[in-house]
């Protein structure tokens, strides 16, 4: 499996690579869904970093929640047998968008470090691409 991560920075995330975002996402992936470490496949999703005001805009327009929030996941996929039985050479996951502020305000509340936070949430996300709902499994998998 190949991973293409596009980064699309309003603010930058403090202290984390590409490498190392893309090191967390593809864990994830192969974690969720081991079929993909052996799979020629080229898995793509972006991430972007943006404030509080606009995580908040987003989280009204598509979750009717007049608030911010940590992550925000647009993805191309219903449920986790979607991606199993696509074909392409190339799967695009979609999108994530993350609120550092907000994930900064959430580690301090939890007494983790930020980076903790970050892969915490990041993991959430790109569950919620693969088609996982809030279900028991998405959390065993998100634990791990």
């Amino acid at each position: 499996m190949r991973l293409s991560v596009s980064l699309t920075q309003e603010k930058v995330l403090p202290g984390l690579s590409l490498l190392f975002l893309k090191k967390v996402i593809r864990t994830t992936l192969i974690t969720a869904l081991p079929v993909l470490a052996t799979k020629e496949v080229r898995m793509e999703l972006s991430l972007a970093s943006v404030s509080d005001e606009a995580i908040a805009a987003l989280n009204t327009t598509y979750r009717q929640k007049k608030a911010p929030t940590d992550i925000l996941s647009f993805g191309n996929f219903e449920c986790v047998d979607e991606v199993l039985v696509a074909t392409n050479n190339t799967i695009s996951l979609g999108q994530l968008v993350v609120s550092p502020d907000y994930i900064r305000r959430s580690a301090q509340e939890d007494g983790v470090s930020w980076k903790h936070e970050l892969v915490f949430v990041l993991v959430h996300g790109v569950l919620h691409l693969l088609g996982y709902d809030h279900s028991e499994k998405m959390f065993e998998i998100q634990d791990t």
